[in-house]
C-alpha cells in the first residue's frame, strides 16, 4: 500500500465487542394525560440499581411532587437526583437552554445514568414559538411559512430524542402528554402529543413506548382499588411499542418494576409462559380494566 494512501477510522471497529451490552435499554417514552404520574414515575429511576444518579429537564415545573416519594427526596437531598427547570414562558431561552442541557450530558459524561425530559410535548410548544417568530414572514406573500414552522418541530424533536437514545452512558426517558382522537371512521384513539413533521417517527427511536393510565378492576381482591398501568400491546386505542415482549398490560408500574421484569423477560419465551408470569405478578386483570376518572 502506497504511504500516500488516504488514512480512515474503520467504522466497523469496537462493534460487537466482547463483554458490550448490546441488549440494555437505550431509551423510553411514556405518554399519559395530565396528573396520570408520569413525572413520578421518571423519578423512580433513581431507585433502579445502576441509575442512582439522575436529571431531569423539567419543562412542565412540575417535579416538586417527586418529593412525595421518600426514596426520591432522599436522592434530591443527597445530590444524586438533579432537577434543571426550564422556564416554558421564555420559549427562545427555553429550547437554547434544552438545546444546551442535552448536548452537554450526551457529548461526555457527567456522570448520570439516566436523562429525563418532562415533557417533550411544552417543549415542542417552545420550539414553534420560536419557528413562528423565525418563519412569520417567510411564506408566500409575506405570510407565516408553516411548513417551514413543522419541519423545524420536527427536526429539533428528533435531534434531542436521538441524542438521549444513542447515547451510551446513559438512559434517556422521554415523557409526553397524552390526546384524545376520533378518526374519521369514528375510531376512538389516545395518542402522544406530539407535533411537527416527524410526530410520527418520533416515537421510532426509544426502545419502549407505554401509555400509562390509573386503573380499576385490575385487582380481584379489591377491583375497586386504583393501580398505575402501563399499556404495552397492541390495541385499536393506545399507541405502544414493546421490543423486549414484555406483558401487554404492566400493574402498579414503575421504574424498579420495568427493570425487575426486564430481567426476568427469559420467562416469556411463549404466549403460555408468559401468561402464568403475568397472573403471578398480577399483572393480567380478570376483567377489563376500568379507567379512573381524572
Amino acid at each position: 500500500m502506497s504511504d500516500n494512501a488516504p488514512q480512515f477510522v474503520d467504522p466497523f471497529a469496537g462493534m460487537d465487542t466482547p463483554g458490550q451490552d448490546t441488549t440494555a435499554l437505550q431509551s423510553l417514552m411514556h405518554y399519559a394525560m395530565p396528573g396520570r404520574g408520569k413525572t413520578t414515575v421518571l423519578g423512580s429511576m433513581v431507585k433502579v440499581p445502576g441509575f442512582e444518579q439522575g436529571l431531569i429537564i423539567d419543562v412542565d415545573n412540575g417535579t416538586r411532587v417527586l418529593r412525595n416519594d421518600p426514596a426520591i427526596k432522599l436522592a434530591l437531598d443527597e445530590g444524586r437526583l438533579r432537577i434543571l427547570k426550564v422556564d416554558k414562558t421564555k420559549p427562545a431561552e427555553a429550547v437554547a437552554k434544552i438545546d444546551y442541557i442535552i448536548d452537554q450530558v450526551t457529548s461526555q459524561d457527567l456522570g448520570y445514568r439516566f436523562v429525563g425530559l418532562d415533557t417533550l410535548s411544552y417543549a415542542q410548544d417552545a420550539i414553534e414559538v420560536v419557528a413562528d417568530a423565525q418563519f412569520a414572514t417567510s411564506g408566500k406573500g409575506g405570510t407565516r411559512d408553516g411548513f417551514a414552522v413543522w419541519n423545524m418541530v420536527g427536526a429539533k424533536t428528533v435531534e434531542w430524542v436521538a441524542k438521549l437514545h444513542n447515547c451510551p452512558w446513559l438512559l434517556g426517558v422521554i415523557n409526553v402528554h397524552a390526546k384524545e382522537q376520533t378518526t374519521d371512521q369514528g375510531q376512538y384513539r389516545i395518542l402522544p402529543e406530539l407535533g411537527g413533521s416527524t410526530k410520527n417517527k418520533i416515537g421510532g427511536d426509544p426502545d419502549l413506548v407505554a401509555y400509562l393510565d390509573w386503573m380499576t378492576g385490575v385487582d380481584p381482591a379489591n377491583p375497586d382499588v386504583p393501580h398505575l398501568c402501563a399499556y404495552l400491546g397492541k390495541s385499536p386505542v393506545y399507541i405502544a411499542k414493546n421490543r423486549d415482549m414484555l406483558p401487554d398490560l404492566i400493574v402498579d408500574y414503575d421504574m424498579p418494576t420495568l427493570f425487575r421484569m426486564l430481567e426476568q423477560k427469559d420467562a416469556y419465551v411463549d404466549a403460555a409462559a408468559q401468561d402464568a408470569a403475568v397472573q403471578a405478578a398480577l399483572t393480567t386483570p380478570t376483567a377489563a380494566p376500568t379507567p379512573v376518572a381524572a
